[in-house]
């Protein structure tokens, strides 16, 4: 069996390829559209920001919301066709992976380090949500797969490529910068990759990448920054010496925890067993070269390099040096320049800061640790181990979903009860108002957004009742339309009546309503959820 399915990888690896991109995509599309009674925080928040079409919004840039909202416009507000949008960046992800992988392995073990790339918890269970790591992921891994024709041949193509991904990376999130900073660093620094200056390529692709992301640095500039503002007013600093070393520590290990499920899938490649051999000598070097044992026979291809005593099915051939520094350096690279930054300035790398970086970890193994001769048996455990751990994660995560409440004893917002808060929200609008439309929703994004998004109109949402972090919001309606105000009642000390601070914002009067309460989705004995409701009739 193990034979054929090497035949059949050799024989048709594009195939082969696009089944397991497909088969990860439709898999883990399923187990979040099946289990999750609604869509998961940052894809909330995306459905809450995606109608204004901003360049920048004030917590980050906007390629996600930019995508929510365009597959909205196509298939009306469903939230499980929302869901693919995860699985389907981590689908094109592992597309764009295998160019660099078939460039540099053989077709089996090409195949073996982009199914590596599936036992990565960044790009199974943390991708079923959308959101800007995970929107980055195709870019991240573009600038490094043209960046290594780009650097290697010179060729302007793959330099427009590299520069087109960095740009767009651009608007998914600014850590794009930590890939398109160490390619610039391997081509000032290899004397391989030095050679490429003296061509157009990169000067085309700087001027490329300026004039895509030319808008959004103008909107940024316009907006003083506020996503980098946003993003030092999270920052967590170190309160003394010892964190600026356990901060980079802790995030070293906490993105190991999250390649277990690859390093385990790539041991079970080196662990002895029994070879599948092939006859190759002196005189068949360049030829196609068939093994001895496998039904149906399983070729390789032979190369002067390699050793011309018999050696197993697929026989260990060098790589070239700069391939094997370039995959290493701009695998691990980002990891190391992130623990240098959080030591030297005392600020804590989050853990999920590394989501984007390991596209190309299956390459890096396997031209280190994989790179020996396969066996038969190596590859019989590594299959096998990639289904397990696959069906293990995607059990982990449906058990979750479904059962993680019963265990905890608290709700998770997946089984968040957002239809019906928004149909319990717009019945008390419309007993107060009667027919008038609800103009715009304000209120904390998660509970605004989701009476936006699940109710039966799309009113704007308000954040928060700031204008300033809501541009979208039409100023019409802003100066007389109705607002509903709408707030998740969640802690003791608030009170059910009592209307919050941030409606003052607003410049509007607003009365308050009975709050609802509403069942979670999931069958775990929870309090009820308790939504608090005001309102500021039109003025018009």
């Amino acid at each position: 069996m193990i034979g054929r399915l090497l035949g059949g990888v050799r024989a048709r690896p594009r195939l082969s390829l696009a089944l397991l991109a497909l088969g990860q995509f439709l898999a883990w599309w399923a187990a979040a559209a099946m289990t999750q009674a609604t869509l998961p925080l940052d894809m909330m928040e995306a459905t809450a920001w995606g109608p204004g079409w901003q360049l920048v919004y004030y917590k980050h840039p906007p390629l996600p919301a930019w995508m929510a909202e365009a597959l909205i416009t196509v298939v009306g507000r469903r939230d499980w066709m929302l869901m693919a949008l995860g699985p389907l960046f981590v689908g094109v992800t592992m597309l764009i992976v295998w160019r660099l992988a078939i460039r540099l392995l053989d077709p089996v073990r090409a195949l073996a380090a982009v199914a590596v790339f599936t036992g990565i918890l960044y790009f199974t269970v943390f991708a079923a949500e959308f959101n800007h790591n995970v929107a980055l992921y195709p870019f991240w891994a573009g600038v490094i797969v043209f960046g290594h024709h780009a650097l290697k041949r010179g060729a302007t193509g793959s330099w427009l490529l590299a520069a087109l991904c960095a740009a767009v990376g651009v608007y998914a999130k600014y850590a794009i910068l930590l890939p398109v900073g160490m390619l610039l660093l391997i081509a000032l620094a290899d004397p391989v990759a030095r050679r490429v200056w003296r061509r157009p390529g990169p000067y085309l692709g700087a001027m490329l990448g300026l004039l895509v992301t030319g808008p959004h640095l103008w909107a940024l500039w316009r907006s003083e920054f506020a996503p980098l503002r946003y993003a030092a007013s999270r920052a967590v600093n170190a309160d003394g010496w010892t964190d600026h070393i356990l901060f980079p520590l802790n995030f070293a290990a906490a993105q190991i925890l999250a390649l277990l499920g690859a390093l385990l899938l790539v041991g079970l490649l080196r662990l002895p067993g029994s070879a599948y051999r092939v006859r190759m000598d002196s005189s068949e070097r360049g030829k196609l070269i068939c093994s001895e044992e496998l039904e149906p026979p399983i070729c390789v291809r032979s190369d002067a390099r390699c050793s011309s005593r018999a050696s197993p099915a697929l026989p260990a051939c060098p790589v070239d040096r700069f391939d094997r520094r370039y995959v290493l350096a701009m695998t691990g690279g980002p990891l190391l320049i992130t623990m240098i930054g959080s030591a030297l300035t005392g600020q804590e790398a989050r853990s999920m800061w590394g989501a984007p970086m390991w596209p190309t970890v299956g390459i890096a193994l396997m031209l280190t640790v994989g790179a020996g001769p396969l066996t038969g048996s190596s590859l019989r455990r590594f299959t096998v181990g990639w289904v397990g751990l696959t069906v293990c994660l995607l059990a982990a995560m449906v058990a979750g979903t479904l059962f993680g409440t019963h265990v905890t004893g608290r709700g998770d917002r997946v089984n968040w009860p957002a239809v019906a808060v928004a149909d319990a929200a717009e019945r008390a609008w419309h007993r107060r108002m009667g027919e008038a439309p609800i103009d715009i929703v304000t209120g904390p994004m998660w509970s605004a957004g989701a009476v936006a998004f699940y109710g039966t109109g799309r009113p704007p949402v308000l954040l928060n009742g700031d204008p300033a972090l809501s541009p979208w919001v039409p100023d019409a309606a802003l100066a007389g339309g109705g607002i509903l105000a709408v707030w998740w009642i969640r802690w003791e000390w608030q009170e059910d009546t009592a209307l919050p601070d941030w409606l003052g914002r607003t410049g509007r009067q607003f009365v308050p309503l009975a709050p609802v309460t509403v069942p979670w989705e999931t069958g775990a004995d929870l309090p009820p959820v308790r939504i608090g409701l005001a309102v500021s009739a039109p003025l018009r």
